[in-house]
């Protein structure tokens, strides 16, 4: 199990804001229990991309089946989800 938490947080927030930015607006402090979607901080489409961010950056693949699903779309649910997340198996 990786202990990445507060380096995941801050990947996480730092990706949403560029994807904030991307589509033309500006967001200041995201709380991490606010629900990105929900909130219409980023769309679906803006998720699948955080996700993909967040695996090719950790070196990971990401599994929810351990998160709650109203915390699927929070910073705080998909640090979780990253810190949770097995090493990669490297072949050599």
């Amino acid at each position: 199990m990786r202990d990445v938490g507060e380096e995941a947080r801050t990947f996480i927030v730092a990706r949403v804001q560029e994807i904030v930015a991307q589509r033309g607006a500006q967001i200041g402090d995201i709380d991490d229990t606010v629900d990105l979607i929900g909130a219409s901080i980023i769309d679906s489409l803006g998720f699948v991309e955080l996700m993909a961010a967040i695996e090719e950056e950790f070196d990971l693949e990401l599994s929810f089946d351990d998160i709650d699903p109203e915390e699927l779309t929070t910073v705080r649910g998909l640090a979780h989800a990253t810190c949770q997340a097995p090493e990669p198996v490297r072949e050599d």
